[in-house]
């Protein structure tokens, strides 16, 4: 008797349990993961719907529905869902111009305990043939080219560097392409026959930072002459971010390599009125043994002049490095920046900031 006393106890409280999860609000969700498989990213919208069941004693209110992207747009059912009843919580979601696999979530809060649901909705938009002209975008003449810009991210001083722009002539008559306003550092190459019509061609450029002998970010443009004719108002861009080339040092020479210390990095110069000249000096010390040279100094602002006396910087020494802010027509932009580049293998690029406001006068 006392066995069974204790079973029919444990079996009580075990329908407690049960019966206390159906009090107040206890929300369903018949699946929380819908996978859409392949889709066509032209095929238009596709949706499913998530079904909902309120098993509790009260009232479901789901009070909002959002998405990790807005290429999905969920709906909801605004007046609350009774006890004993179903809804439905529908994701649509927009494959245009989103080729490839896609993992989505759509968050439901409601007034349950558990607070935020989270739906997942999933699959592969397999892409759309695109037209011509989303091929190649940029009109420039009779042909058409893939860009108009080209970067070379990071190109080391001792590098060349090489890319290539396709195109497709798009006119009546076969073209030949020549160019114009070239800087020396690059060489360019069109095909040596004229494209016919409705072929394909690519120009090959060569960028070579010997000849630039600049550092850092550095843009140049040069312009196509089709058929003779120049389309100078049509640049071509050309960029780079030049490094300098230190994987040949020795380990002696990186022991007594150059080392740049800036004592100060961010000068706040407070609250200032429209046209104030503001100045100030950084000093900048070389903590190796090698000369430091300062390879270029830029400001983000032409209203920004920078000078340094010594551009080579001893080992042990400080150079003091001059800022002049011109803050006239400078209303409300008071945060600039100036970028150094040194033959420090470390630290080669150090951004100074400069920063405060500026009253209108």
């Amino acid at each position: 008797m006392k066995y069974i006393a204790v079973f029919c106890l444990i079996l009580f409280l075990n329908v407690q349990s049960i019966l206390a999860q159906f009090q107040g609000v206890n929300i369903t969700f018949k699946e929380k993961s819908y996978d859409f498989g392949k889709i066509k990213e032209d095929g238009g919208l596709v949706s499913h719907s998530f079904e909902i069941s309120n098993l509790g004693t009260e009232p479901l209110i789901i009070q909002n529905v959002t998405a990790s992207c807005g290429c999905t747009t969920p709906e909801w059912p605004k007046e609350p869902v009774m006890p004993g009843a179903s809804s439905k919580v529908t994701a649509t979601y927009n494959p245009m111009n989103r080729p490839g696999q896609f993992n989505k979530t759509i968050t439901v809060s409601t007034n349950t305990t558990d607070g935020n649901i989270q739906l997942v909705i999933k699959g592969e938009v397999i892409p759309r043939e695109k037209s011509l002209e989303e091929i190649y975008p940029v009109k420039i003449g009779n042909i058409r080219l893939k860009n108009n810009s080209l970067a070379f991210n990071r190109l080391k001083n001792t590098e060349e560097g090489f890319q290539r722009i396709e195109f497709v002539n798009t006119g009546q008559e076969a073209v030949s392409i020549t160019f114009g306003d070239v800087p020396s550092h690059l060489t360019l190459k069109a095909p040596a026959e004229a494209i016919k019509p409705k072929d394909k061609g690519s120009i090959d450029i060569r960028f070579d930072p010997k000849k630039k002998n600049d550092w850092d970010f550095v843009s140049d443009n040069f312009y196509l002459k089709i058929n003779g004719k120049a389309f100078s108002q049509d640049m071509i861009n050309v960029s780079a971010n030049i490094v300098e080339d230190f994987s040949k040092l020795s380990k002696k020479e990186q022991e007594e390599a150059p080392s740049a210390k800036f004592l100060e990095i961010n000068y706040d110069y407070g609250t200032v009125k429209e046209g104030t000249k503001i100045e100030h000096e950084f000093q900048i010390k070389n903590d190796g043994k090698d000369d430091l040279i300062i390879r270029k100094i830029s400001a983000s602002c032409q209203n920004v002049a920078t000078s340094i006396k010594d551009k080579v910087i001893g080992g042990g020494k400080t150079g003091i490095l001059k800022i002049v802010y011109d803050t006239k027509s400078e209303y409300n932009r008071g945060t600039r920046t100036i970028t150094v580049i040194t033959n420090d293998p470390k630290n080669q690029r150090q951004v100074i900031w400069l920063k405060g406001i500026i009253e209108k006068q």
